[in-house]
């Protein structure tokens, strides 16, 4: 196994796109899905949300994520956005699939996760093992792992804002 940074390390190709659009995907399916993922969020934190709080979070991950894809596809050095963004879609796709069998409550975003975000997250995870040095796949990993925090934080707490 080689530590090595990599320095060399191949700039993420146009498949990275994926992460935002697949969250504007996500987005939508939590905005529109029947129950509602504000409406859940509002039994859940006894808060009140409204779809344009939801719509609002969600426009600002896109634009999260669009601008760290952009990052990681124009400079060699940001490569490992690709492993933090593919760990930060598993735990949350994790997140939706856990409610929604453990606690039998709705989960808007499952189908999106599922399908979307399951194996988006393994091929970010995969080719980021191929192509990134160890220090910007691990280091990435931790980023996406510490970053679903904030994420869940905001995404609990939209309808205070």
């Amino acid at each position: 196994m080689s530590w090595s940074t990599h320095s060399e390390a191949r700039t993420p190709g146009v498949w990275v796109w994926l992460f935002p659009l697949s969250q504007a995907a996500h987005a939508v399916e939590e905005y529109w899905e029947g129950y509602g993922f504000h409406r859940w969020l509002s039994d859940l934190t006894h808060t009140p949300f409204s779809a344009q709080h939801v719509f609002m979070m969600h426009l600002g991950f896109v634009l999260v994520m669009a601008a760290a894809t952009l990052l990681a596809v124009r400079l060699p050095f940001w490569g490992w956005v690709v492993p933090g963004l593919a760990v930060l879609v598993l735990l949350n796709a994790l997140a939706h699939v856990f409610v929604r069998v453990v606690l039998a409550s709705s989960s808007s975003g499952v189908i999106s996760s599922v399908v979307l975000w399951f194996p988006l997250g393994a091929v970010g995870l995969v080719r980021s093992w191929r192509g990134l040095g160890r220090l910007q796949f691990w280091g990435g990993l931790l980023a996406g792992a510490v970053t679903q925090l904030p994420v869940s934080w905001v995404a609990l707490r939209a309808g205070r804002f």
